[in-house]
């Protein structure tokens, strides 16, 4: 699975329960907090899937800190009380367990999505169905799409909404299409579908297809006919999709390029994401995490000098404006910001920028905002592999310290 997360304006997730006493007086307790919290288990999953997977599911080897700065995001959703913010702390759940994916931890996701309190369970069951197929383990796929069915009824009540049972089916399908490639499939018939469904106008339907697209345009990469088959077919779905998810495609298309060592399709690609972003108005909260990742990606394509000039100006943009942006919106651009820099080898800048994010996301007067941002700001560091150095390490455990009423 693909280790970046694109920056750009999309639906993000989390939510747990354990919580630990930290003096935030005393940095001493907050630092010796740290070292204790990284042993304490997460909730276990049913003792029926603990028993099928737990052979399957194996954690890759990843640092101390990563896993440290997992931990702290699950903690930081999971401290929001189900109730009234149940939806919150799932989607911020959601959002851990999707980074533990990516990061390669299976097992620690299993673990964290069973702690979800509503129907994004079944959800993250489906996506580490998906993250087996990806890796050919078929048995696997087969039990989380059991467990992701299982927990799917369970919250199918009449509270339960036709889309959420349909979001859950759709990563199901992907979790399943994915295990059944083989030379026998059709990528014509493929492309048909994709553009019934973007037809159709469901808005869900058309992103997970498209989303599917860009899975097979890796996949199919070394035929450039294919590949070029599925670009054309990509945009000609996305008409009814908003500019942000349309430049969210075409950056992930460039990403899929570089990984592919093709320079040239890469920066055709940029020009047109730049394109795409010219042709439309931006507030600054869309606008500055949009040309971070631009700024990647130019050093990605070996534009480095310009590219670390387009960050130091974005960077620049946003202490220049800051006031303007809602408290709670802040912390976003500059997680996007941050890391940019530590892609193109900015460490110090880009821990820098991660602790301004920390601040920037601890000013909100209510704890619920003031959580989401403490978790997102701990999943964007593990991601990028940005380490906290002490002293950000005991900023981070005294704002987690002091999430409580009013919410």
């Amino acid at each position: 699975m693909n280790a970046r997360v694109l920056l750009l304006p999309a639906a993000l997730l989390l939510c747990s329960g354990a919580v630990i006493l930290l003096d935030a007086r005393s940095n001493d307790s907050v630092w010796g907090a740290r070292r204790v919290e990284a042993a304490q288990p997460h909730a276990e999953p049913t003792a029926d899937a603990a028993v099928q997977l737990s052979d399957l599911l194996v954690d890759r080897p990843l640092a101390t800190y990563q896993v440290e700065l997992l931990d702290l995001a699950f903690k930081s959703a999971s401290v929001l009380p189900a109730q009234p913010h149940i939806k919150s702390r799932s989607r911020a759940q959601d959002g851990v367990v999707a980074a533990c994916l990516e990061l390669g931890q299976p097992l620690r996701a299993l673990r964290d999505a069973d702690a979800i309190g509503n129907w994004r369970r079944a959800a993250g069951y489906a996506d580490i169905a998906l993250y087996c197929a990806r890796n050919g383990l078929a048995s696997g796929v087969e039990h989380c799409v059991e467990l992701a069915r299982q927990h799917a009824a369970t919250f199918s009540t009449e509270k339960s909404q036709d889309w959420q049972r349909a979001r859950i089916e759709q990563k199901i399908a992907r979790a399943q299409a994915q295990l059944a490639h083989d030379e026998s499939f059709d990528l014509d018939a493929r492309l048909r579908d994709v553009a019934a469904i973007a037809a159709s106008g469901d808005f869900d339907e058309v992103r997970a297809a498209l989303d599917e697209c860009t899975e097979l345009y890796d996949r199919k990469y070394a035929d450039a006919a294919q590949r070029g088959a599925i670009q054309r077919g990509i945009e000609a779905s996305w008409t009814k999709l908003a500019i942000a998810l349309r430049v969210e495609l075409v950056v992930r298309l460039a990403e899929i390029a570089v990984e592919h060592a093709d320079r040239a399709q890469a920066t055709e690609l940029v020009a047109r994401a730049r394109e795409l972003v010219g042709g439309a108005s931006w507030s600054l909260e869309q606008r500055l995490p949009i040309a971070a990742r631009m700024a990647q990606l130019r050093h990605e394509i070996g534009e480095s000098d310009d590219a670390r000039r387009e960050l130091d100006e974005a960077l620049a943009l946003y202490d220049a404006n800051e006031a303007q942006i809602q408290s709670a919106e802040r912390a976003a651009p500059l997680r996007a910001i941050a890391r940019a820099y530590q892609t193109i080898g900015a460490r110090e800048r880009a821990l820098a920028v991660a602790a301004k994010a920390l601040e920037a996301g601890a000013v909100n007067p209510n704890g619920r905002p003031r959580a989401e941002d403490l978790s997102a700001t701990c999943r964007a560091m593990a991601l990028s592999a940005i380490e906290p150095d002490e002293a950000t390490w005991k900023r981070m455990h005294a704002i987690y310290a002091g999430l409580k009423q009013p919410w």
